[in-house]
């Protein structure tokens, strides 16, 4: 598998010269991942977060398919509140029956029982969609990227203390 952005590795004849060695070619390393059938763990989790909020948003009427894609993620950043749950920001580039949806999204835990989802600069199919924002409210929880700041501390301590 060749991992290349450059034209020469991309073009109609290095892609005939590619297939007759047996080679894969691909852009990015998302494109190898879902070649071989895997996902990175940073999308994983991406995609268990955009799991909780998936309802609501296939909700306003974009025709979103009907599980979360598992890849097409970018700029990911995750940031774990005290209990733990993986507030998330990130860049989405998605196919739609209605064309290709991208965008950014910040979600989070707002309260212990509820998710807010802030999207900005959405564009359906390469034309702004709606006001290009949306802001979606849900009862749920984000998944936990760690456990909660006061276990953490506790086994600081007793590492701390020698008692681990």
């Amino acid at each position: 598998m060749l991992v290349s952005r450059d034209r020469v590795h991309s073009d109609e004849g290095s892609s005939e010269e590619a297939s007759a060695a047996r080679l894969v070619c691909v852009e990015t390393f998302d494109d190898a991942l879902d070649q071989l059938g895997r996902i990175s763990s940073a999308g994983a989790l991406a995609r268990s977060v955009l799991a909780v909020i998936w309802n609501e948003l296939k909700a306003t009427g974009i025709a979103l398919p009907d599980e979360v894609p598992a890849r097409r993620f970018s700029d990911l950043q995750f940031a774990a509140d005290d209990q733990g749950h993986a507030n998330t920001r990130l860049t989405f580039d998605i196919d739609t029956a209605g064309g290709r949806l991208c965008g950014e999204a910040h979600i989070f835990q707002a309260t212990p029982s509820i998710v807010q989802a802030d999207f900005a600069k959405l564009t359906l199919g390469g034309e702004q969609w709606g006001s290009g924002s949306l802001n979606l409210v849900v009862d749920g929880q984000l998944p936990k990227s760690t456990s909660p700041a006061a276990e953490r501390m506790t086994e600081l301590r007793n590492i701390i203390d020698g008692k681990q």
